[in-house]
């Protein structure tokens, strides 16, 4: 398993897309079907292309090359996620949250830099989080009131609902 999952942004068209930091284990034991299930068409072909070139290669010189595909997993098990996230990066997307740790122990994790979304300017991935640490905060504020407005008897179930979807962004 993943040891943690960062979002990432695209600042171009808004889409949004999760991607695990650390070894591949669905790589490892389902090959390049984890590619085709994130649309990542480059590298599930990459991954298919060394399959068959691997196997090859071995099967000249092995009589039985089985084991091929095992040993292209575990290698690709190592690597792939942390070309899918650069390949993210290179189509300007942004993290904008890490559900373990921080954002500054993944860039360490990976070494690789990765930029964090803003607001039209350059933000550390400290600021980041602090804006989203303040925007969670805001939400249970208002979520609070909301709740407090039902409690009294001041809004009905349906206006909670239509309030609560309003102030979580699901409306």
């Amino acid at each position: 398993m993943a040891s943690a999952k960062i979002t990432l942004k695209n600042d171009e068209t808004g889409e949004v897309k999760t991607a695990p930091v650390g070894f591949s284990w669905t790589v490892l034991f389902f090959g390049f079907i984890p590619m085709l299930f994130r649309s990542d068409w480059k590298w599930a072909g990459i991954v298919v292309v060394t399959y068959i070139v691997t196997y090859m290669v071995v099967s000249t010189f092995a009589p039985q090359p089985e084991g091929v595909a095992y040993w292209t997993g575990i290698i690709f098990g190592f690597i792939y996620n942390k070309l899918y996230i650069k390949d993210l990066i290179s189509k300007s997307y942004r993290a904008i949250s890490v559900d373990k740790g921080e954002l500054d122990d993944v860039i360490a994790k990976l070494g690789i830099d990765i930029p964090a979304e803003s607001d039209g300017e350059s933000q550390t991935p400290k600021q980041v989080k602090d804006k989203v640490v303040e925007e969670t905060s805001g939400q249970e504020t208002e979520l609070q009131r909301i709740e407090d407005m039902y409690e009294k008897s001041l809004i009905n179930d349906e206006e909670r609902k239509a309030m609560r979807k309003k102030v979580l962004g699901l409306e």
